[in-house]
């Protein structure tokens, strides 16, 4: 396999294969959108790589029944701390990582 895709696949896992955390990377013939989309990618793998196990569960959860006091109910903990756990919010000042149907969006404040 010596096709361009593949070419630019197999240097982007080369660069990610000594990451331990969440991270995404861009490697194609076009530079200005590797670096743009690496950028956006950087800043959302550097937020979300600061969640907590529980705040995972807690957005996964939040994302299949849409609901605090199902969630709450479901993980057994008050609805308060399933709120608090499922927002995630980067110190109230960017806005808020909301996770539906699998794609991982950030709604800005």
């Amino acid at each position: 396999m010596n096709g361009q895709a593949f070419l630019n696949a197999r240097h982007a896992l080369e660069e990610l294969k000594n990451k331990k955390k969440y991270c995404v990377l861009l490697h194609s013939s076009q530079y200005e959108l590797n670096k743009i989309f690496n950028l956006v990618y950087g800043l959302i793998a550097a937020i979300v790589n600061d969640w907590s196990d529980k705040q995972w569960e807690a957005i996964q959860l939040y994302d299949k029944v849409k609901s605090y006091e199902s969630g709450a109910d479901k993980l057994g903990i008050s609805k308060s701390s399933f709120h608090q756990n499922s927002s995630c919010r980067p110190d109230n000042k960017l806005g808020n990582f909301v996770l539906e149907g699998g794609v991982l969006w950030l709604v800005f404040n």
